[in-house]
């Protein structure tokens, strides 16, 4: 599945890594200095699970050739942001990109992809 432009994708990012993170480092434009100076760090300050949905984010952006992130981290993933990875990749297999963009950045409605609700925010 590939995305209409690049604020699409962008969007899509920003959905992985969350409200509370993207604010930081990611704009419409796509990552943030801060975001690239993160990724080069490999994660820098950020904790274990923000540094995967950091990897996370940068391997979509990158059409998945990013090096630094491993299978096993995403399994590693507390319930919530592993739900939001796998929500990722099934709106990428269905086409639901929009779907799940809108989803992640508002939560008002289930998610199309699975019909889960995520509870306040990201």
């Amino acid at each position: 599945m590939s995305f209409k432009n690049d604020v699409q994708l962008s969007g899509f990012c920003a959905a992985v890594l969350g409200q509370r993170l993207a604010g930081n480092l990611w704009s419409p434009q796509g990552p943030t200095r801060e975001a690239v100076r993160l990724y080069q760090e490999d994660g820098g300050y950020l904790s274990s699970g923000e540094r995967v949905l950091l990897l996370a984010a940068f391997s979509f952006w990158n059409t998945f050739h990013n090096d630094k992130l491993r299978f096993v981290e995403l399994m590693k993933l507390d319930g919530d942001n592993l739900v939001r990875v796998a929500d990722a990749l099934r709106a990428m297999g269905t086409g639901l990109l929009d779907d799940y963009i809108s989803f992640y950045n508002d939560d008002k409605e289930p998610c199309p992809c699975c019909g889960r609700r995520v509870g306040g925010g990201l």
